[in-house]
């Protein structure tokens, strides 16, 4: 199974969520939150308190603490995945109530979805959401992982994907109701929400079709393929088989033949599928 994000998601996460973070990294300075930026807040996760009060806890003073400071400059500075592991890693470990940690969860998570350590994936993304279950980012690429990694053999599968379901659903919910970053345009974020969206529709597309459930995941896929440019083959591929299980053939062959049109590990196979069907007795669409 194909686990690569589309240049455009990542785009689009950054812009949505992490702009002011990764304006900050660029700049060598500290990385404020992702909180503030779309997403739901806790009172215990933010620079105040229950109260409006600013907390005195290590970190989340006015003042930011010196090595606090240190901290979030050396994983902002540092420039390999492993570095960057490691700096989060320890800051984290140091500062778990430092008013950077979201954005540092946040970008742990995608770090070991680089190495596809699935255990520390699934561990950053669990204390990520515990601290913000709002975190649109984290949600869809949880949801999207779920069954592109799964494992007909784990009897915990099917909690796993209705896990996924539960996740994408919510995370598009927030995305119809998030309000404009100021450091966008109209067109840059209609564009970043328009990906994200994609890709929580390639995640739930790919649940149902784990579920067997064809007709919600060709929906699903349908929408993941025709909201952004960065079109995942993989939703093609799996489109075209959700409509041959529909027997819809002219519409498969015709996925197929997008999937085909892609370079990369499915192409052969999305040729091979696309020549089969052109000369079968194609089933009228329903």
């Amino acid at each position: 199974m194909n686990l690569s994000i589309g240049t455009l998601a990542l785009v689009a996460a950054v812009a949505l969520f992490g702009a002011t973070a990764l304006y900050a990294q660029n700049n060598g300075q500290a990385a404020p939150s992702l909180q503030g930026q779309g997403q739901g807040q806790q009172g215990g996760n933010t620079a105040q308190g229950k109260n409006g009060q600013q907390g005195q806890a290590q970190g989340r003073g006015p003042a930011i603490d010196p090595a606090e400071e240190a901290g979030i400059k050396a994983f902002n500075a540092a420039t390999t995945d492993d570095a960057k592991i490691q700096a989060g890693e320890d800051f984290e470990q140091k500062f778990p109530n430092s008013r950077y940690v979201g954005a540092v969860q946040g970008t742990l998570v995608t770090l070991y979805y680089n190495k596809q350590d699935w255990t520390k994936f699934y561990g950053e993304a669990d204390k990520a959401l515990a601290k913000d279950p709002d975190n649109v980012p984290v949600l869809t690429l949880v949801g999207w992982v779920i069954p592109r990694v799964y494992n007909a053999n784990d009897p915990t599968e099917p909690q796993k994907l209705d896990q996924s379901e539960k996740d994408e659903k919510h995370a598009l919910e927030l995305l119809a109701g998030m309000p404009k970053p100021a450091a966008l345009t109209d067109d840059q974020f209609n564009q970043a929400k328009a990906s994200a969206a994609s890709q929580a529709h390639s995640g739930l597309g790919m649940t149902y079709f784990r579920k067997n459930d064809y007709q919600n995941s060709s929906k699903e896929l349908e929408s993941a393929t025709t909201e952004t440019s960065d079109v995942d083959p993989t939703d093609l591929f799996i489109l075209g088989i959700d409509y041959q299980k529909l027997n819809r053939n002219s519409d498969a062959a015709a996925a197929f033949g997008k999937c085909a049109a892609i370079p990369g590990q499915l192409q052969d196979n999305c040729k091979k599928s696309a020549s089969s069907l052109q000369g079968s007795a194609l089933t009228p669409n329903q």
